[in-house]
């Protein structure tokens, strides 16, 4: 058995006991909640078994309950994906934040889900690896081609019935060099063709159908060409696009999306796309969308009432998928629930899978289990497992989550440690850096932040119900003793069209508070993961930079947003006990308060279109070395400093700098001075 010593110099094997991604849950005993596997698993197969084309729709939602945290829902979704790798194109979604926005995130979501490998133990991909998007467009490729050998529209000098079986075995045989040059030598005489396969089918779709098939084929013959498969992928989110941009693979304007479309209308194409991809895929494998975390719904019943709609359109309107929606049953039906329109409330199987926890015999296989794992003997796990605690987690109730065993375990392991929140916020900030395009510009994220945390740290407060008139522009700050007001736009891509149409909702709005004697100013966002706008944007942004301001953001703010934001959402779950939701939020505010105003308050940079880019280390490192531990450094003194090493930075350069050293280096900023202090461990 170990001793207090030897605990505690060890890592705790039960700290890690929330599934943050499901493609990288442990192995557990399969018999856990095995009546909820396998029913799920029947009904994924039961849609699966339809004849292909599968254009059926009305396939009932499962809605997978528990009574509280910690039964193994994320869990749950991590084995379901293990069991239908083959079988099954997975989608895990988060929840959105903004009703108006919410098909466009949930398609942005499912873009990038489909960037994920082609199998469900990982997140990135191995050179040559072909993602779930790869599958995808070869398996609708594939299946077309074949129909129309069969059909004599096409011609092959191969053996036609070996051809037929090849395409219809191993779709992702046209990736081979051989099949992709076939495909592009082809390509203009057979995309009549192939257009009149898809027609043959009964497929409807939204978009054209020689559109769709043009984004397919170019997707499959740019796989070394990362900057053609985004243009590609951008189509398919309905992001405007520059004429040139379509031009490169093989659209025409009318193909595009409207770049002044208003949020309502650009909502409702993201939700034709959707529909599109499900109909695509009714020649391939189904789809499985996984909404989880649905605590963070019940932000009210506005919020609450666009997921229903989410669920029930999807249900009525979309083909070949299943979906699956997790809840903690009291959130569920309280919070959640009572606001779904009636309509909407039928759309779910008649009775909801409920998972069960674990009995002692099994809670004591996965502690066995997590302290092999740090090298305990037999003896040592026998002596753990005959601890008080154990007999007392199921002294009166037969079956515990999971969760609750493990947490109990963590405090015998280390009895005397409490929830360091600091500690804990790190820790999210660290997966989100490690995680594959981790830092990508997420707008849901961002939004988040600056709707619940960024105004308590700030001094502004957030005008809750305001929304633009066109819904260009998102949230409303406003600080009326300095009548000053702050708009935010979560715009990511670059057409020029686009950004003439936010522009002229900007000046709209700077114009009219100047008529109240305020001044407001427009903010966007520029992250590291962004693609550089074109000199025409960037030209038309600084002529307007009176009334629209960029806040570049560097990596670590970025990952400081995104892992406070799934920090709040395991608290908002129950994920941490001891840790209210309100104590959360308090700490966050105050965690960003000190610097906070780098996230609002615009710093000349490299140019609108550009991510901020890395200062010189030598920079770095004199900043670093001119700023003592616990010294309030005012700007002439660190003036003074730095040109003693030789430096001539101005303060915006500095302050600039700064940004990349969030962990070490914190500023507070006023109008006429700046101070800077070293951070304490």
């Amino acid at each position: 058995m170990p001793t207090a010593t030897s605990s505690a110099t060890r890592a705790n094997p039960f700290e890690d006991s929330i599934v943050t991604e499901p493609r990288l849950v442990e192995q557990t005993n399969p018999a856990l909640n095995k009546e909820a596997f396998d029913d799920i698993c029947r009904a994924f197969r039961n849609v699966q078994e339809q004849p292909v084309p599968r254009l059926r729709a009305e396939y009932p939602i499962f809605l997978m309950t528990s009574p509280e945290a910690g039964f193994g829902k994320s869990h749950l979704i991590g084995r379901l994906f293990q069991a239908l790798d083959d079988d099954a194109t997975l989608i895990y979604l988060r929840p959105f934040q903004d009703p108006e926005t919410r098909w466009r995130n949930i398609l942005s979501k499912i873009v990038k889900e489909l960037d994920y490998p082609d199998r469900p133990d990982a997140i990135a991909c191995k050179p040559g690896e072909p993602t779930q998007m790869d599958a995808l467009v070869c398996s609708v490729l594939a299946h077309l081609l074949a129909s129309g050998l069969e059909n004599d529209t096409l011609e092959s000098s191969e053996n036609k019935d070996e051809l037929i079986a090849e395409l219809r075995k191993s779709p992702l045989a046209l990736q081979k060099p051989d099949q992709t040059a076939l495909l592009a030598t082809t390509y203009d005489d057979m995309l009549d063709k192939l257009d009149g396969e898809l027609q043959r089918t009964g497929v409807q779709l939204n978009a054209s159908r020689r559109a769709w098939l043009k984004i397919l084929f170019h997707y499959l013959k740019s796989a070394g060409n990362p900057s053609a498969r985004a243009l590609c992928l951008s189509w398919i989110e309905a992001q405007p696009m520059e004429r040139e941009e379509l031009a490169e693979i093989g659209l025409r304007l009318a193909d595009g999306p409207d770049a002044d479309a208003s949020s309502v209308e650009r909502n409702e194409m993201a939700f034709q796309r959707i529909c599109d991809l499900c109909r695509l895929s009714a020649f391939y494998r189904p789809f499985l969308f996984c909404f989880d975390q649905t605590e963070l719904y019940d932000r009210g019943p506005e919020l609450a009432h666009a997921l229903g709609n989410v669920l029930s359109r999807l249900r009525r309107e979309s083909v070949n998928h299943l979906t699956l929606v997790t809840a903690n049953v009291d959130t569920w039906e309280k919070q959640l629930f009572v606001h779904f329109e009636n309509a909407d409330q039928h759309c779910f199987q008649s009775q909801p899978v409920r998972l069960k926890g674990v009995q002692r015999k099994e809670a004591e296989e996965i502690v066995a289990a997590r302290l092999k794992n740090v090298g305990q003997d037999p003896g040592e796990i026998a002596s753990f497992l005959r601890k008080p605690f154990f007999n007392k987690l199921f002294e009166y109730q037969q079956d515990r989550s999971i969760r609750a065993v493990l947490k109990a375990c963590a405090t015998a392991w280390s009895p005397h440690t409490r929830p360091d929140m600091h500690k804990l916020l790190q820790s999210y900030v660290l997966s989100v850096k490690k995680m594959p395009k981790g830092l990508d510009f997420d707008a849901g994220m961002l939004e988040w932040a600056y709707t619940d945390v960024l105004p308590l740290a700030s001094g502004f407060s957030l005008d809750p119900s305001w929304r633009s008139a066109r819904g260009y522009l998102t949230l409303r700050w406003n600080n009326p003793s300095a009548h000053h007001i702050h708009l935010f736009c979560f715009e990511e891509k670059g057409n020029y069209m686009r950004w003439k149409a936010i522009l002229g909702e900007s000046d709209r709005y700077f114009q009219q508070a100047r008529k109240s004697q305020d001044d407001a100013s427009t903010l966007y966002f520029r992250t590291p993961a962004q693609k550089p706008f074109g000199s025409k944007v960037d030209q038309v942004l600084k002529a307007n930079s009176q009334h629209i301001k960029p806040i570049q953001l560097a990596p670590d703010d970025v990952a400081a947003l995104y892992g406070a934001h799934d920090f709040f959402a395991d608290v908002k779950q129950g994920n941490h006990a001891g840790i209210t939701e309100v104590q959360v939020l308090q700490f966050l505010g105050d965690y960003f308060k000190p610097n906070v105003e780098r996230f609002y308050v615009p710093i000349p940079g490299p140019g609108p279109g550009g991510g901020p880019k890395l200062p010189p280390q030598a920079l770095l490192d004199a900043i670093l070395s001119s700023v003592g531990t616990g010294e309030f450094i005012p700007w002439p003194t660190m003036k003074k400093r730095l040109a003693d090493l030789k430096f001539g930075s101005t303060r915006e350069e500095v302050i600039s700098a700064c940004r990349h050293l969030a962990a070490d280096i914190r500023v507070f900023i006023g109008p006429s001075n700046a101070v800077f202090r070293r951070c304490t461990k």
